[in-house]
């Protein structure tokens, strides 16, 4: 028994039919080739144990079917080899797609730093696909699973994002070879050639964390990643319209900075004027966020005119 994770427990590893180790019914396998796991299972036999949850399986069959929650790709490559049984012991872990994730999260907890990058960002994808995800957005994934596996909503965001990284990076995240913090940003270039090429510079470079970061945000940027398809990430990216000046209100003269809070509280009563119709349709999602929204807007008008009151008595006493 693990303490921090009450009511998840298993037993002495036990030999199990091949067939009988499945994914939970809402995960997806990955089409990856397992070449080097494969060589090394044939070569040195399995090493360690994988962990599976046992589930109900269908009335009309007498089979049991269990449910991977650790070895994924250890037992692809039995599979691979032709292998009936493998090693595997057997999780107590509470009913349901929560029991399932707390299991996924002791079982991490116990094996520390023997479980790979890769076995783990498999792992979290499979959590993070139950259905009671489905709806969220990966802001509020990071934060839940965070909670579960006693983690960082970061370290969620990293491991996610290495579903997306090239076989070649996970490989080198997976020997420790490639910062971790880096495959976020690394995940957003569609391009699997890139991705390589850019993951070995900064290694064949000694990058620090931060160049490195900087490198690869420079890189993302300039190729305008994000929803673009992997045939179109090496176009060029079109040229940044120039920004407008910024008014720099500490140095401006009062009645410069009147005319700017001015023209802003008139916008904000414009907002305020719109029908209520069309406030509901721009937050249709989230009606009590259109409700803050206004309010906000309203606190904001009211400090604004407290600021416009003060600047103009001393616009007033200036001119004096």
């Amino acid at each position: 028994m693990i303490p921090e994770f009450d009511g998840v427990s298993w037993g002495d590893p036990v030999d199990l039919p091949i067939e009988a180790a499945t994914l939970p019914c809402w995960a997806s396998a990955r089409p990856d080739r397992h070449g080097e796991l494969v060589s090394s299972l044939a070569e040195h036999g399995q090493r360690e144990p994988v962990y599976v949850r046992e589930r109900v399986a269908f009335p009309d069959s007498a089979a049991t079917v269990y449910e991977l929650v650790d070895g994924e790709r250890r037992v692809a490559g039995a599979r691979e080899l032709g292998w009936p049984t493998i090693r595997a012991r057997i999780v107590q872990a509470p009913a349901g797609d929560r029991g399932y994730a707390l299991a996924v999260a002791s079982v991490m907890h116990a094996r520390g730093d023997r479980i790979l990058a890769s076995e783990a960002s498999r792992a979290l994808v499979r959590v993070a696909s139950m259905p009671e995800h489905r709806d969220q957005n990966l802001a509020q994934v990071a934060l839940s699973l965070g909670r579960i596996f006693g983690r960082s909503p970061t370290w969620v965001k990293d491991l996610l994002a290495m579903e997306r990284a090239a076989p070649a990076v996970r490989s080198m995240l997976d020997r420790k070879a490639f910062p971790r913090a880096l495959v976020t940003y690394l995940a957003r270039i569609a391009d699997h050639d890139l991705q390589v090429s850019y993951a070995k510079r900064i290694v064949s470079t000694g990058m620090n964390i931060h160049a490195a970061r900087n490198f690869v945000c420079a890189r993302v940027d300039a190729l305008k990643i994000d929803g673009v398809a992997p045939d179109v990430a090496r176009n060029p990216a079109k040229p940044r319209a120039k920004r407008p000046k910024k008014v720099d209100l500490t140095e401006a003269r009062p009645a410069n900075v009147l005319d700017v809070i001015r023209h802003i509280s008139d916008y904000a009563d414009s907002v305020l004027d719109m029908p209520q119709a069309t406030l509901t349709a721009a937050f249709a999602d989230d009606p009590g966020s259109a409700r803050l929204a206004c309010t906000r807007i309203g606190e904001s008008i009211e400090a604004l005119g407290m600021l416009r009151q003060a600047l103009q008595r001393r616009a007033d006493k200036a001119a004096q």
